[in-house]
């Protein structure tokens, strides 16, 4: 969720919690809050987010202007190959170390 709306609610904006429901085969909450004009990230007005119970990570949207984003699949805390963080320079590339400080 973007910074702003996160602010809001911590700065204790209001908000509903409505209905339990599934998405992507998982427990949600859904939280429904109005945010405020002057957030990039969303138009002004209300906004609505389905949040996992388990790890609170939000799996649908829907805002004012009836844009939405909803997952059909997510797997969390899975496995990750240690492949997928190993560098290879493409060939004939030229690889410096740079150490911290210099």
């Amino acid at each position: 969720m973007p910074d702003a709306i996160v602010a809001a609610l911590a700065a204790g904006s209001p908000y509903h919690t409505g209905t339990a429901d599934t998405v992507a085969g998982r427990a949600v909450t859904l939280l429904e809050l109005v945010v405020p004009a002057g957030d990039a990230s969303f138009p002004p007005g209300p906004l609505q987010v389905w949040l996992d119970r388990e790890f609170a990570y939000p799996l649908r949207w829907r805002d004012s202007s009836g844009r939405e984003l909803r997952f059909s699949q997510v797997a969390f805390n899975q496995p990750v190959d240690p492949v997928t963080f190993t560098f290879f320079p493409p060939p004939g590339a030229r690889v410096q170390r740079v150490e911290p400080g210099n």
